[in-house]
Parts: structure tokens; sequence; C-alpha cells
């Protein structure tokens, strides 16, 4: 039997593949594009804390502006 497919806005959530304090990171697919991402997805205790999520967020809308070969692009920060 498949599993569900876990569903966060327009991504399709895969494996973990790594795990913080903060969070984890998931393999995903964006469902319209098909394009395949990383998407980070909060810890309940984080994320129902208003500082913190205004922080992170604007940390993210920051971190779209960098431009780097070594470096990950952010996509959609929310």
């Amino acid at each position: 039997m498949d599993e569900p497919k876990r569903l966060l806005g327009p991504y399709e959530l895969g494996g973990v593949l790594a795990e913080g304090g903060m969070g984890a990171v998931h393999r995903a697919r964006h469902i319209l594009t098909g394009d395949d991402r990383a998407v980070k997805v909060i810890h309940p205790t984080w994320a129902s804390n208003p500082a913190f999520t205004a922080r992170f967020i604007r940390e993210l809308r920051l971190a779209t502006r960098v431009r780097h070969p070594n470096l990950v692009e952010v996509y959609e920060p929310s």
C-alpha cells in the first residue's frame, strides 16, 4: 500500500535529508513544475513562537538576495 503524499504548499514532501534543533529538511518536488527542491520544515515548538518565525522569515528573505556558486539558492520564503 502506498503511503499518502504529504503536501506543503506547492511541494510534495519526500524523505528527511537532515534534522536539527530547528526542524527537518525534506527532499521535495514542486507539484506543478516537477522541480526537485529541499524544503525546511520548522519544528512545531519554534513555529508557534511569533518572534522566532518573524526572524526566520526575515533571514530567508535576505537569503534570497545571495548568489554564490557554493551556496544553495533560496526559493519562496514563507
